[in-house]
């Protein structure tokens, strides 16, 4: 029994942070799409046209997948899973920046001062990888618990 509210405990603990994290992250970006846009096209992996689709979709996925892991019981595992997902891929743009040796800013958080080089993206590598892990727990505890109906 112990054991069973410690998790609970530290499930909460989780999902409050990575909603936190991604209630910050979409609204930074979703005031300036073109910023955010931009930010796309300099990793340099897909077309200006599916960027600017990307930066008016994505901030608004991520505002509403935190929304539905504090909120509705019933959306957390999709919650979860498009975070895991939308983490995961974010991890592989920023592995492929670093092996191209881009000077560039993830694009995280928004803002036209973001830190650039590679220090300054392996932390958001290890900040994506932390996500992805911390999604892919709580959809895995999402699952176990799942809501009937």
């Amino acid at each position: 029994m112990k054991n069973e509210n410690t998790r609970r405990i530290i499930t909460l603990i989780i999902r409050a942070a990575v909603a936190a994290v991604f209630l910050y992250a979409g609204f930074s970006k979703v005031g300036d799409p073109a910023a955010f846009a931009q930010a796309i096209e300099r990793y340099r992996i897909v077309p200006r046209e599916v960027a600017a689709l990307a930066a008016l979709f994505l901030p608004l996925l991520e505002i509403a997948c935190a929304i539905a892991l504090l909120f509705f019981k019933k959306l957390r595992a999709g919650a979860s899973a498009l975070l895991a997902a939308c983490s995961a891929v974010f991890v592989v743009m920023i592995a492929i920046a670093l092996a191209r040796g881009l000077d560039i800013s993830c694009g995280c958080f928004g803002g036209p001062d973001a830190a650039t080089g590679s220090a300054a993206l392996t932390l958001s590598l290890v900040r994506a990888l932390a996500l992805a892990a911390a999604c892919a727990w709580l959809l895995a505890r999402d699952m176990k618990t799942k809501p009937a109906g």
